[in-house]
């Protein structure tokens, strides 16, 4: 932007005097659509009974974890250091108002001032059908019944 022009970019030229402005022409972009996969690259096994939460912050980093679910349950893990892997029982039958959400954080310094790197993923039967990361805080969330089931 010019000083003092709002709405005048770099391409726009401004006549001493006259206030008129000349543009030089920009370049023309044609954009090519891709189509978009309508299933996984791998399959996402719909006959999965379990599904893997995995969790990480940086080398020597604590991380705090977080599960919650559709009946209102929450589990709050202990800080610990390391990655962080658990398993948990898919709902039979699936709704599709189930799911399951996990928050990863990583606690403020002594001196508040910065948070570590954290990351989560989720596996069904090895698949990766989530991952997340973050500056201080990265959430995964899994549909049970439209990430698995209805595949």
């Amino acid at each position: 932007m010019l000083p003092g022009l709002p709405g005048l970019s770099r391409l726009q030229s401004v006549t001493p005097g006259t206030g008129s402005t000349s543009s030089v022409p920009a370049p023309v972009l044609t954009p090519r659509l891709v189509p978009v996969p309508t299933r996984a690259v791998t399959p996402v096994p719909t006959d999965a009974r379990s599904v893997r939460f995995e969790a990480w912050g940086e080398p020597g980093a604590t991380i705090e974890i977080t599960v919650s679910d559709s009946r209102h349950t929450r589990y709050v893990l202990p800080a610990r250091r390391g990655p962080i892997a658990f398993d948990l029982a898919l709902p039979t039958p699936g709704t599709p108002s189930d799911f399951f959400v996990v928050q990863v954080r990583a606690p403020a310094n002594l001196g508040g001032a910065s948070r570590g790197e954290v990351a989560c993923r989720v596996l069904v039967g090895g698949v990766v059908v989530r991952s997340q990361q973050g500056h201080g805080s990265a959430v995964c969330q899994l549909s049970p019944y439209y990430d698995v089931r209805r595949r």
